[in-house]
């Protein structure tokens, strides 16, 4: 029987990926419905005009945002994690020897 330690990597880059991809894609959510609130308001309340967002702010602020809440999840998963698991595996080693023919 022999006994093989390694460290899984895959399951931690996987559990980074899925922090990162779902604090952008909330980043993302956030801005949509803020432009769409923002123009909705201003276009029922003419004095609030000016206050609406516009496509090219919308843009920077959601590509902004995005950047900085993936990187700031991204940060938060390897301060809470910063080794992968140490993963134990046995593998059956014995040798039978084929009779004669």
């Amino acid at each position: 029987m022999s006994i093989h330690k390694f460290k899984d990597w895959r399951s931690w880059w996987d559990g980074l990926r899925t922090k990162a991809l779902k604090a952008g894609a909330e980043s993302i959510a956030t801005n949509v419905t803020a432009m769409l609130g923002s123009n909705g308001v201003a276009s029922m309340v003419p004095a609030l005009h000016d206050y609406a967002l516009s496509w090219k702010t919308a843009l920077v602020t959601t590509g902004s945002q995005f950047v900085l809440r993936t990187v700031l999840a991204a940060s938060q998963y390897v301060a809470e994690k910063p080794d992968a698991d140490i993963v134990t595996e046995e593998v059956d080693t014995t040798f039978s020897t084929k009779p004669n023919q």
